[in-house]
């Protein structure tokens, strides 16, 4: 059993500008986590398993230290992972001839996950409202 804690935040403007801009840089990674599978399998035909994606990335996070870099590793691990899982069970619903549901591409305003070995941290910074979960 889970049991969850919602912490309201105030943070300043500058602590807002910062988390936004956190979670901006998780989705605009995912996305582009999301694009590379896409375009890899439809130009060679093959997929692109998590290590593969774990490579690239964390070389970008090592090239963009402003940008990417700001990113915790665990957190683009997880994401990684999760985009894997996600492609894992297309497939293997698509196999059993069920709906399959590709996955899709995060928009603004959906809340990315931050995991970490023994906390789940969700931050959601939309609508003016500032808002984190912890589930321990």
């Amino acid at each position: 059993m889970f049991r969850t804690y919602k912490y309201r935040l105030y943070p300043t403007k500058a602590q807002a500008r910062s988390l936004a801009f956190l979670l901006w840089q998780g989705r605009n990674l995912y996305n582009a986590a999301l694009e590379q599978r896409i375009t890899t399998h439809e130009e060679s035909g093959k997929g692109v398993k998590y290590a593969a994606q774990w490579n690239h990335f964390r070389d970008l996070r090592h090239d963009n230290p402003d940008t990417l870099g700001q990113l915790n590793a665990t957190s683009v691990q997880q994401m990684l992972r999760r985009l894997d899982k996600a492609f894992v069970a297309f497939f293997r619903r698509a196999k059993a001839g069920e709906t399959a549901g590709f996955p899709r591409f995060k928009k603004e305003g959906i809340v990315l996950r931050a995991l970490s070995t023994d906390t789940v941290m969700a931050a959601s910074c939309t609508g003016g409202r500032n808002r984190m979960v912890r589930s321990a």
